[in-house]
């Protein structure tokens, strides 16, 4: 048995509360990324209703610095709506670290890659208002092709 009541000799601590992230440009770092089956797919056992990769891009500057947004991408899924828009931002971010998401074997490599991400304030009726990456750049301000042309010619695409 682990007693902590020794930590809050005042009594239950208030739950730290954030603000949502504000709609804008943020330069961040991919801090991580997991595959991860959907809710429903987990409780079918069935991976085809819902495989997603999960990504978390990690604010490096600015007054959000040290905060997270995440954005999921289902590369499984009954709605091929759903896989065709999360082709397209995959594509979009491999773009924006310049390189072809057709020659990407291993998204994992990614870690660790800085990025630009735009985000937007949407409302969920489940969770209230959440932030959504609408978009990516590259984190230096360069053109793709700037960036190829300045990455290792190794058969890692990262």
């Amino acid at each position: 048995m682990i007693d902590i009541r020794h930590l809050y000799p005042n009594g239950k601590p208030e739950a730290k509360q954030f603000d949502v992230l504000p709609a804008g440009d943020y330069k961040t770092v991919i801090s991580e990324i997991d595959e991860k089956l959907t809710k429903k797919a987990q409780e079918a056992n069935r991976p085809s209703l819902g495989t997603q990769v999960v990504i978390r891009f990690e604010i490096v500057d600015g007054p959000q610095k040290g905060r997270s947004v995440f954005g999921r991408y289902l590369i499984a899924h009954e709605s091929e709506k759903a896989v065709e828009i999360a082709s397209e931002n995959l594509a979009a971010i491999c773009e924006a670290l310049g390189v072809d998401a057709s020659q990407v074997s291993d998204l994992s490599l990614a870690v660790g890659k800085m990025i630009q991400v735009k985000t937007k304030v949407r409302r969920d009726e489940g969770y209230g208002e959440q932030p959504e990456i609408v978009g990516y750049k590259s984190a230096a301000g360069k053109s793709v092709e700037n960036i190829a042309s300045e990455s290792s010619q190794d058969d890692n695409p990262f």
